[in-house]
């Protein structure tokens, strides 16, 4: 949040909105991490979001997603 509207910082509609933006470092970085790996007869796929799980929001009160890991696999059918 770089910068926000005055009337999100006066308390009336979302309250604690100026204190959380002073608590927070206003610098942050996202690491997202993918591996994937195709064998003969089937892919792996592992996702890591927001690897270190840090706190951001891009609009006041709605904070983004935490750390997510997923894992996807694919049989390939082979004909012959």
């Amino acid at each position: 949040m770089a910068a926000v509207d005055w009337l999100f910082e006066v308390d009336v509609f979302i309250p604690g909105v100026k204190e959380f933006r002073k608590s927070i470092i206003m610098r942050y970085r996202i690491y997202d991490f993918r591996l994937g790996y195709q064998f003969e007869k089937y892919e792996l796929q592992i996702n890591l979001n927001n690897a270190f799980n840090e706190a951001y929001t891009f609009r006041p009160d709605l904070m983004e997603a935490p750390r997510n890991i997923s894992a996807r696999t694919t049989l390939w059918r082979i004909n012959g």
